[in-house]
């Protein structure tokens, strides 16, 4: 046996032994690793000429939404000019005397532009005397005046609430009667037009659009009527749409279709009241009713009135009137009657011209709504007419206004 060839061969073996050892393959491992990270790290620091110019590019736009952010902070802070101090801003408070008052003030009346009613006036200004009504009467929609309902059956179908038109005919003698709803004016308008179908009872309706947005809640601010709050009442069934005006609202029970319901109509002698009286300010006459039923205590105090004028009149009377009588006729009879109160007198009359209404109504009712008609149908044609002008001559010159 060859004794140099053994040994070069185990040699061998353990050279290949020891290479492929786990020593071994860590440190091949390692190095590998280096290698690797430094030929992504070469890769990484390679840019091309279109990387660096986004980068720039985006650089620059983010320095310039800081600088422009800068900029309106700056100008959102200023000092506030005449015309805000005319506006009624707060500038009184300690916050919106100083830089970051104003800042705060300033950005939050930018989001308030979306959860404020969307005028600053929702009324047009008052006519002149004595064409317009001294008093506001304000009704909600839904539930109030009308109940919807929907079935599989029949689909939606809204009920209009018994002795709602003489409520609204009768009261637009004494009230400037405006609907105010939650609805937005694309569904309410068909459904109020129906209510007030001669336009005559109606002076004006308000639709979601109106309302103020306030911690998810829609609310019917009053301040916006361009009216004297202490001439407007309110009828609602949501505490929520006049909670900023509770003085001013009458809180009602929701209608729920009930077909024997007399609440409107037992609510006009209390309405007809304060418009009779010229009362000064409804909020103390309706805050006098708080947490009763407004229709069954004013009977009971229209009662006590009428007995106690009855009973004064007659003490005033008692010995003149007999004697007047006796010498007269020869008889203790009582020439006289009980004087009326002054709404009954009120009543008399609005009730004689309620009637005479509604035989005109009835006359020329048709001959009205055909002209309603006729003028609705002239106004669309003239917008027609005022678009396709302006789409195919474009914007006219001011000559040809004059």
């Amino acid at each position: 046996m060859d004794v140099s060839k053994d040994i070069n061969l185990r040699d061998k073996k353990f050279d290949e032994n020891a290479f492929n050892s786990p020593k071994i393959f860590k440190i091949k491992d390692k190095m590998m690793l280096v290698l690797t990270n430094k030929e992504s790290k070469n890769r990484k620091e390679y840019k091309s000429t279109a990387d660096l110019r986004r980068e720039k590019l985006a650089s620059y736009t983010a320095w310039s939404f800081v600088a422009i952010g800068l900029g309106g902070a700056c100008y959102m802070g200023r000092k506030w000019t005449d015309e805000e101090i005319k506006q009624s801003l707060d500038v009184k408070e300690k916050a919106s005397s100083t830089f970051f008052g104003r800042l705060k003030q300033r950005t939050s009346s930018l989001f308030n532009y979306y959860n404020e009613p969307a005028f600053d006036k929702l009324l047009p200004d008052p006519l002149p005397d004595p064409y317009q009504r001294r008093f506001t009467l304000v009704l909600d929609l839904d539930d109030l005046l009308i109940h919807s309902e929907w079935s599989r059956e029949y689909g939606w179908r809204i009920a209009k609430r018994p002795g709602l038109d003489y409520f609204l005919s009768y009261l637009s003698q004494y009230y400037e009667i405006v609907i105010f709803t939650t609805q937005y004016a694309a569904t309410a308008i068909p459904i109020i037009q129906k209510l007030d179908p001669y336009r005559s009872s109606l002076s004006a309706s308000l639709f979601r659009e109106a309302t103020k947005y306030v911690n998810g809640k829609l609310i019917k601010d009053l301040s916006y009527m361009n009216r004297p709050l202490d001439k407007i009442i309110m009828l609602d069934v949501n505490p929520d749409s006049y909670s900023f005006h509770p003085d001013n609202a009458i809180a009602m029970e929701p209608w729920k279709g009930d077909p024997n319901d007399k609440e409107l109509i037992s609510l006009i002698p209390f309405l007809e009241y304060i418009a009779s009286m010229e009362v000064s300010d409804v909020r103390p006459v309706i805050a006098s009713y708080k947490g009763k039923h407004i229709p069954t205590e004013w009977a009971l105090r229209e009662k006590m009135l009428k007995d106690n004028m009855k009973k004064e009149w007659e003490e005033q009377n008692k010995n003149s009137s007999s004697w007047v009588s006796f010498l007269l006729n020869g008889t203790a009879k009582r020439p006289y009657q009980v004087p009326q109160l002054i709404t009954d007198q009120q009543r008399e009359r609005a009730q004689h011209v309620y009637v005479e209404y509604q035989q005109y109504l009835k006359d020329h009712g048709e001959e009205i709504l055909n002209q309603e008609k006729q003028r609705e149908r002239e106004q669309m044609s003239a917008m027609k007419t005022s678009i396709n002008r302006l789409i195919f001559e474009g914007i006219p010159k001011p000559s040809e206004h004059a």
